[in-house]
């Protein structure tokens, strides 16, 4: 193992922070998870405006049978402003839970390239961006 970081934990270790976007609408809340093993993006679809619905998935999420119950974990999440203004990001406050509410304009795109434009591929990639950011790029 190398040198510790920012996050007190030695270089090498697995990530204690589960890393979460939601692509909010009318009609559903798209959610993509990055969870605490690092198994992939997990993408679901809970119903607009459901808070406990989505506190009660990054609680889940933030379990690692393997590491124990009681391993603390952070969890970092984050939504573009608009429909859902800043109760959410209260809400999730209030449960143990970081947010932070994204301008919409403010994730880099490749303005020439073809895009998709999909709520579960703007999840995906708000939930990489986020974990790019808080690693430092």
């Amino acid at each position: 193992m190398g040198i510790s970081n920012d996050t007190g934990r030695p270089t090498g270790a697995k990530s204690r922070t589960v890393y979460a976007a939601v692509e909010v609408s009318r009609k559903s809340w798209v959610v993509a998870v990055r969870p605490l093993d690092g198994a992939g993006i997990g993408v679901h679809i809970i119903p607009p405006a459901d808070a406990d619905a989505l506190v009660e998935l990054l609680d889940r999420t933030r379990k690692v049978p393997e590491w124990g119950e009681c391993t603390p974990s952070r969890v970092l999440c984050c939504y573009e402003a608009g429909y859902e203004g800043f109760w959410l990001s209260r809400q999730l406050s209030r449960s143990g839970i970081e947010a932070v509410v994204l301008d919409p304009a403010s994730l880099p795109l490749n303005q020439r390239a073809k895009r998709i434009k999909t709520d579960r591929v703007d999840a995906t990639r708000m939930v990489q961006a986020l974990a790019a950011v808080s690693a430092g790029e």
